[in-house]
């Protein structure tokens, strides 16, 4: 889903933080007790749209934990779940 669809659909989470060029990490939006909606990225698919930026899996990975993992951006900053293959494949 294109970043302005994704800021229309979500438009009523007052500040809600999108990262541009990775729409297709984007998993949902996350809940906390007591805290702002949030939204939710797929850290390996966050890999492979850099990857498919023309970076090395290693300059994706620094990228990606530098500027991306390692900025706090405020109380709305987005979540990146690391997905465990052997467990989502094995729930009913």
């Amino acid at each position: 889903m294109p970043l302005l669809k994704l800021l229309e659909k979500y438009a009523h989470f007052d500040g809600m933080i999108f990262y541009d060029n990775l729409e297709d990490a984007f998993l949902g939006i996350g809940y906390r007790c007591g805290e702002e909606p949030i939204a939710v990225y797929d850290m390996h698919k966050v890999l492979e749209v850099l990857m498919s930026q023309g970076m090395t899996r290693e300059e994706a990975q620094e990228n990606m934990d530098f500027n991306i993992l390692g900025q706090w951006v405020g109380d709305q900053t987005p979540l990146f779940l690391e997905i465990d293959d052997e467990y989502a494949h094995t729930r009913p």
